[in-house]
């Protein structure tokens, strides 16, 4: 069985500094039962995977993608990818935006969010 969803959430918990206790508590499951998810013992359900998204604020489709897919990536690049709340003065703080060895404009970076936000859709569109 793939475990993409488990080591997914595991990558996610880690990278933010949480156990599998103070997850537990904070999305109200047993520790023991986030257990298994990640392990692969335990299919999440949607509501699950969707409360975990929103509490990583992630698109759900991020514990989807193939790891070719995701390896595709760098880790600030997943980041940018599936934040769910793309905003100008966060994206600023968190990374270096130059062009050129220009800093990008605000509405430079607002084209970006509207582009990112774009192919999200068209990726979850399916082809006619």
């Amino acid at each position: 069985m793939d475990n993409r969803i488990g080591r997914r959430i595991r990558e996610l918990r880690k990278k933010r500094g949480y156990t599998l206790r103070e997850l537990g508590e904070k999305l109200n499951f047993d520790h023991s039962y986030l257990s298994k998810v990640e392990n692969g013992r335990k299919i999440p359900s949607i509501e699950l995977l969707q409360q975990m998204a929103d509490f990583f604020n992630v698109d759900i489709s991020y514990f989807f993608m193939k790891d070719e897919e995701l390896a595709l990536f760098e880790d600030d690049e997943k980041e940018l990818l599936f934040d769910k709340d793309l905003d100008i003065k966060e994206l600023k703080e968190r990374f270096n935006l130059t062009i050129d060895g220009v800093p990008a404009t605000d509405e430079e970076i607002e084209e970006a969010i509207k582009y990112i936000k774009a192919l999200r859709i068209m990726k979850k569109t399916p082809s006619i």
